[in-house]
């Protein structure tokens, strides 16, 4: 009792406006009363192996748009060991320890007994209901799951994993590897997109990575090497001294590095409706964002353009200074540019 008793101190607290947080020693609840409004239950403290946990039911819909955060009143926060919530499709799992390392509280949010923290769905261990939900989250990563689960519904997409799965049966070497075939959409989110770099497939080694154009290891293929000669020219002038075919570091700065065929064998880029997938991407990213740069490098890229609101983004084909024509849209639209 000596231990719940923190609570009772810490949380039945008024703020300046008469909101009161409350704990109730006997049920565990914890409660918010707006002044002059009835109190509602906004949480439950429970006591196990971990220490004490902030439990709560929570709806999928609530998760924070802007910020894809659930968010935890700052007080409680401090008192807790773990944050556990809960929704019909998850259990969503968080430390205090890295919940203060990742959490942030809005500037505009008044000083009030229910002050948020919010506290980034990616930091969260997720814990998935559905095992063919929790497949996919692995596939695409959470973000681009909700843009695209309609899709998963269609005709097409069940089309293109039984061409897949057909290959992988037949002992197919498949490019990029299986577990690199969606890693476009793991690495850049679509709240982090400002390029969307389209090329025609995966490159036909080994050591292409799942990254449009890009490869590990020094063997270089040709179309790797022209864009790296073209940022070279353009961006770095001829000084780049780190030249690297890995563009990984592009996608941690908001590109989108997708093919408009994400599989390939020896035989070459599979034609398997890939292109319908990557339609929904781009038609989603057209409609909900604003001046994002596409550039459509590979031949049969052109016909994104008709999915592009070209009022509200820049499209660009392959050229000698697209790179540079990229940063300056961002930049004259009031977005951080690419380091290249």
């Amino acid at each position: 009792m000596e231990k719940i008793q923190k609570f009772e101190v810490s949380l039945n607290t008024y703020d300046h406006h008469g909101n009161f947080l409350e704990f109730d020693t006997e049920s565990k609840n914890v409660f918010i009363k707006p002044s002059g409004q009835p109190k509602r239950m906004i949480g439950q403290i429970q006591e196990s192996e971990y220490g004490f946990t902030y439990y709560k039911k929570e709806d999928e819909t609530h998760i924070h748009r802007k910020t894809k955060s659930w968010t935890v009143p700052r007080l409680i926060l401090k008192e807790v060991d773990r944050i556990v919530y809960e929704t019909d499709k998850a259990l969503y799992e968080i430390g205090q320890k890295e919940a203060n390392k990742v959490g942030f509280q809005s500037q505009w949010d008044d000083v009030t007994v229910d002050k948020k923290v919010y506290l980034p769905i990616n930091a969260w261990t997720t814990t998935w209901k559905d095992a063919t939900m929790s497949k996919r989250v692995a596939l695409f990563g959470y973000d681009w799951y909700l843009e695209l689960k309609s899709e998963f519904d269609q005709t097409y997409y069940s089309d293109i994993s039984a061409f897949v799965a057909s290959k992988l049966n037949a002992g197919t070497e498949l490019y990029p590897a299986l577990s690199d075939i969606h890693r476009a959409f793991r690495q850049t989110s679509p709240m982090d997109v400002s390029v969307v770099f389209i090329g025609d497939g995966p490159l036909l080694t080994k050591h292409y990575n799942g990254l449009c154009y890009s490869v590990n290891g020094n063997l270089v293929p040709k179309e790797t090497q022209d864009i790296m000669d073209k940022v070279e020219k353009d961006y770095y002038k001829g000084f780049n001294l780190n030249s690297t075919p890995d563009f990984v570091h592009w996608t941690t700065q908001g590109v989108l590095m997708i093919n408009d065929s994400l599989t390939a064998d020896a035989s070459g880029i599979h034609q398997c409706g890939w292109d319908k997938l990557i339609s929904a991407a781009v038609k989603a990213l057209s409609v909900k964002k604003r001046n994002l740069v596409f550039v459509l490098w590979g031949k049969n890229t052109s016909k994104y353009k008709d999915l592009i609101d070209k009022e509200h983004h820049l499209i660009l084909e392959p050229s000698d200074s697209a790179f540079t024509q990229a940063n300056t849209y961002l930049r004259l639209a009031g977005n951080k540019e690419i380091h290249w």
